[in-house]
């Protein structure tokens, strides 16, 4: 909100501007006054106020990692009182370079309110994808709320995806006259969730762009010393794709064994990590436009 720019500016509209009552006393050699009309000092008219807004503006322009929107607005200048807008730019990222950390966080007071636009993207850290045999890592929550706010999301808010599971491992045991001996054939590596601007780590990486592929099987043959001709092939099995933003991670894929079974058994399949949320604190969220949302609001 803001006084208009032409024609005949009341003191009763100031007063609302200010947030008070249209009744209230008021004149225009207070400080309040002289604050929003940015005189202050000397001759001061009701046309000074053309245009003037108690609300503070302010545009995030360039990437945010583990962001503090209250510690980034003192920094700005912003008293610590007067209502806030806050604008995040189309392109711009707000992300997290751990899943132990929130993209953005919004705390403390903001005692006449605070409004935030996203037209950009605010994304938690994807979870890296597990070894052979081993689970995918949970993605990151993306935004943590805990005072009031009210969001247009014409951008993404989005926890970042889970890492996908490591595959079975492929093993043969020691007995039995056979070359070689024993063998444990590792299982693909997972691969990592869709993350924002810090890679998460897998057979293939998450990037923002998207999840990473998991790893391929292995294999290896083992044949007998005694008689050539019997022999097996020991298959261990696929790792599992990161999730998408907000999305768990594929389990990995299990072993298997082609000719004889003799000796052989596998491991246990990685499980995919878990979604990142899209919230924490999602009661303090007034969605005025929802835009995209990946995850849960928690």
């Amino acid at each position: 909100m803001a006084l208009q720019v032409s024609g005949a500016i009341a003191l009763s509209d100031v007063n609302v501007e200010l947030l008070a009552a249209a009744t209230t006393a008021i004149a225009l050699n207070d400080a309040t006054v002289r604050n929003l009309f940015a005189k202050p000092s000397g001759a001061i008219a009701l046309s000074d106020g053309y245009g003037k807004s108690n609300v503070l503006l302010q545009t995030i322009t360039t990437n945010q990692v583990n962001f503090n929107l209250r510690t980034w607005l003192v920094g700005q200048g912003w008293d610590g009182n007067q209502a806030v807008e806050v604008t995040i730019n189309s392109g711009v990222w707000i992300y997290a370079n751990t899943t132990g950390a929130y993209a953005c966080t919004i705390a403390g007071s903001f005692p006449n309110g605070l409004t935030v636009r996203n037209n950009g993207n605010i994304v938690g850290m994807g979870g890296n994808g597990g070894g052979s045999a081993s689970a995918g890592a949970a993605g990151g929550p993306a935004l943590s709320v805990s005072t009031p706010v009210t969001i247009y999301n014409a951008g993404n808010v989005a926890g970042g995806g889970g890492g996908g599971g490591g595959g079975a491992r492929s093993i043969r045991s020691s007995s039995g006259s056979y070359t070689p001996t024993s063998a444990n054939v590792a299982g693909g590596s997972g691969g990592g969730g869709r993350s924002g601007l810090t890679n998460s780590s897998g057979a293939a990486a998450g990037t923002s762009g998207g999840p990473g592929g998991g790893g391929g099987r292995g294999s290896i043959v083992i044949r007998s010393t005694e008689y050539y001709a019997y022999f097996q092939t020991l298959y261990s099995g696929v790792g599992g794709s990161g999730g998408g933003w907000g999305a768990g991670g594929g389990g990995g894929g299990t072993a298997f064994v082609s000719g004889n079974t003799f000796g052989w058994s596998q491991s246990g399949t990685g499980g995919g990590g878990g979604a990142g949320a899209c919230t924490a604190g999602n009661s303090n969220i007034t969605w005025a436009a929802t835009g995209s949302r990946f995850g849960a609001l928690n």
